[in-house]
């Protein structure tokens, strides 16, 4: 029985192997080289179940608004996962909500690959919009998900 070694390295997208017949005789055979072309990395990234979110953007910035106003930023959710999300609540984070509303087209699931927006309207008041944030709990890995909602109210009437 002859036994056989085998080397393989992984470079870049290219999978290169070499293999040779082991034996215990004084001239080494030479192994001929088999390369093996990957049509990309991701093939050896490991795909985790389940669903996933990502938000665009990432807070609900309002930057300077003048008082007395009402404003409103948008922000999309979407599904990147490989499984229905399910979503249990939307809940708006903070001391004084009466300032905020927040709504939503996403209702209670979210198929693979599927946006939705979440809006939130700041009716605008002196001072700084801090310590508000809206929640999302659903049934991905990190959640719940926390969107951080800021701004700073200027001037008035």
């Amino acid at each position: 029985m002859m036994k056989t070694a085998c080397l393989v390295l992984l470079l870049g997208t290219s999978l290169i192997a070499q293999s040779a017949p082991l034996s215990h005789s004084a001239s080494p055979q030479t192994p001929a080289p088999v390369e093996v072309v990957m049509a990309s990395s991701t093939e050896l990234s490991p795909v985790m179940p389940g669903p996933a979110v990502e938000f665009f953007p990432h807070n609900f910035n309002f930057g300077k608004q003048k008082v007395g106003t009402t404003v409103s930023r948008t922000v999309s959710m979407t599904n990147t996962g490989n499984a229905i999300l399910l979503i249990s609540a939307f809940d708006l984070l903070g001391e004084e909500q009466s300032k905020l509303t927040l709504s939503t087209n996403c209702g209670s699931s979210l198929a693979e690959g599927v946006s939705c927006s979440l809006t939130v309207s700041w009716l605008v008041s002196t001072g700084k919009l801090d310590g508000y944030a809206v929640q999302i709990v659903d049934n991905a890995g990190n959640q719940p998900q926390i969107l951080p909602i800021m701004g700073f109210g200027v001037g008035g009437d």
